[in-house]
């Protein structure tokens, strides 16, 4: 029983190390995260403007 319970300590402790770590990229790298989604909108919209203009045209 004890090792058992040693063991999800030990599992315990790796996994709030692993959210701590998330937490804090997170917190560095947000405004990052919110470049590349702006990014990725745009170019989204890119696509979709260049087909409704080659719809709009005549094209197939």
């Amino acid at each position: 029983m004890r090792a058992l319970a040693g063991t999800m300590r030990a599992e315990l402790i790796g996994l709030g190390g692993v959210v701590e770590r998330n937490i804090y990229l997170t917190r560095r790298y947000i405004w990052w995260d919110v470049a590349f989604m702006l990014w990725t909108i745009a170019n989204t919209l890119t696509i979709v403007f260049i087909a409704k203009g080659i719809e709009a045209t005549g094209g197939q």
